[in-house]
């Protein structure tokens, strides 16, 4: 009869043989060399942080506006209007909610053979990716953020790599027929480990790229910039992952973790939590995860290092062949409303923030001129004995003075600017719509120009119209899933059990 100390061993067992395999691929550089790999990272962090500061605040900008967050503000006077119109919200969402239904059905996927020796499998191998897009219950949240940030941020970005963890379960298996269909059974527990693709959509602010970059596979370098606490380190390091990790990890924060920066600190406050408390209890440990070629043994190679930059240790340094064959880097970088010739993108909020803010502004004077109007200034002379101190609003309340018409002035208004400040928003709509094709009739109402006059036949015209341009941002959000589907696929070629296929498709055949 198996004891819990023979479970033990054999948990004992499987992480050994994996911290073995592990620690094969970890290149061992001498000091020198070690010390050069750290320096060269250290300097690629530093001078991509810099080339993108205005690019980090127009981020905190784009999701300042997304959620309807202003900066306090004491002009004209203490406690005016300082309300946001939220009108990037409504145009942002709308466009998300167009954009994930064209790019999430599993039926509008499927896979191409490109050279003669593909066509034998390509069936194969529309029925694995199927299975394997339809059994991945976090992919439809995959997809739902990474159009998310297209639209928000303008630039996606996505970490797809081989995730291995480990776990007990418990077979049920047939001893003995008892009759009947009844069997007699006995329950075995086994520790194996679990293989499967993962895909991770990354803050953008959290990838580091060179000025001149056109993609993330052939610039430079690339650097994501990872979270992790002292205690998942140490565990990284017992299973071979990394090394040169001890207690003094534990008091090295990075004075990334004082900084606030981009998107990430605005919709951590949105969520009502500090973004600088919150990130140093929970994973307060940075390390640079580095991408790019450096020279090892007499020949230049693709590498990934590891680098904590509190402690300027390499803590992980692995040839790209060993984490992927094609020595293709995990991580994928994508535009949406593309810039020709650069990395980053453009985003529907970025295209309306001007405007929104010119909204803003005008909604904010509408509001500070009623107030105006309804409890305006005034002057009076001193020597009247008027107190503004007493004076209340209400209907029939007499204010005494020696002579009302000499003593106390309150000026009058016009109410014409009022009106004025409705037609502005009603042209800046209408450049919104223009902008970004999103008009009344996509939101699901009827047009506020035209009203109920409007044919069906001209109302299909106009929606046929603005359908054009959102075939083409549908047409970039499909090639950035194509991207992240395709590294799914090379992941399960380079790393699935040669059963794994069979069991899938219920019949042998060639699948890669």
């Amino acid at each position: 009869m198996k004891t819990a100390k023979d479970d033990r061993n054999q948990e004992t067992k499987v992480h050994k043989e994996e911290a073995e395999k592990n620690r094969e691929f970890q290149l061992n550089p001498d000091a020198g060399t070690e010390s050069l790999w750290v320096e060269m990272v250290t300097q690629d962090v530093e001078l991509y942080e810099s080339a993108r500061t205005e690019w980090l605040e127009i981020r905190e900008e784009c999701w300042n506006l997304y959620e309807g967050i202003r900066e306090p503000k004491t002009d004209p006077w203490p406690n005016c209007s300082n309300i946001s119109t939220m009108i990037a919200t409504p145009v942002c969402d709308l466009i998300h909610s167009r954009l994930v239904p064209m790019v999430s059905n599993p039926s509008l996927i499927f896979w191409r053979p490109r050279e003669k020796n593909d066509i034998d499998t390509a069936d194969n191998v529309n029925i694995f990716m199927k299975w394997a897009v339809e059994n991945d219950f976090e992919f439809d949240n995959v997809i739902d953020d990474v159009c998310k940030g297209m639209v928000v941020d303008g630039t996606v970005g996505v970490k797809v790599y081989w995730d291995i963890s480990f776990k007990w379960v418990q077979r049920k298996i047939p001893t003995k027929f008892l009759g009947f269909k009844t069997w007699k059974y006995k329950i075995k527990y086994e520790y194996i480990k679990m293989e499967k693709p993962r895909v991770i959509v990354l803050d953008i602010e959290d990838v580091l790229l060179p000025y001149d970059a056109k993609n993330s596979q052939d610039c430079v370098s690339v650097v994501h910039r990872n979270f992790y606490t002292l205690s998942e380190l140490k565990q990284m390091q017992s299973q071979g992952q990394a090394k040169n990790i001890d207690d003094s990890f534990e008091t090295g924060l990075s004075d990334y973790l004082e900084k606030e920066e981009g998107g990430k600190r605005v919709k951590a406050e949105a969520e009502g939590r500090k973004w600088a408390e919150a990130r140093k209890q929970t994973y307060p440990i940075l390390v640079h995860e580095w991408y790019g070629k450096v020279e090892y043994d007499g020949h230049w190679r693709e590498v990934q290092l590891m680098v904590c930059p509190a402690t300027q240790r390499l803590i992980s340094a692995v040839l790209l062949v060993d984490i992927s064959r094609v020595e293709e880097r995990p991580i994928i970088v994508e535009p949406f409303l593309r810039r020709p010739g650069r990395i980053y993108g453009k985003s529907v909020c970025e295209q309306v923030r001007h405007l929104q803010k010119e909204m803003d502004a005008i909604h904010n004077q509408r509001i500070d001129a009623g107030t105006i109007a309804i409890a305006p200034f005034f002057f009076y002379r001193p020597a009247s004995g008027f107190k503004p101190e007493d004076v209340e609003i209400g209907p029939g309340y007499g204010i005494p003075v020696d002579d009302p018409q000499h003593d106390v002035m309150i000026p009058t208004f016009n109410a014409n600017m009022m009106t004025v400040s409705f037609q502005e928003e009603r042209i800046i709509m209408e450049l919104i719509e223009k902008l970004t094709s999103v008009s009344s009739y996509q939101l699901g109402r009827e047009s506020e120009i035209v009203g109920s006059r409007a044919t069906a036949t001209g109302t299909m015209a106009i929606i046929g119209q603005g359908e054009q341009k959102f075939s083409l941002l549908g047409k970039r959000a499909q090639i950035i899933v194509a991207k992240i589907l395709t590294a799914i696929l090379r992941k399960y070629q380079e790393n699935m059990d040669s059963s794994l296929a069979e069991r899938v498709l219920g019949k042998e055949g060639p699948l890669f």
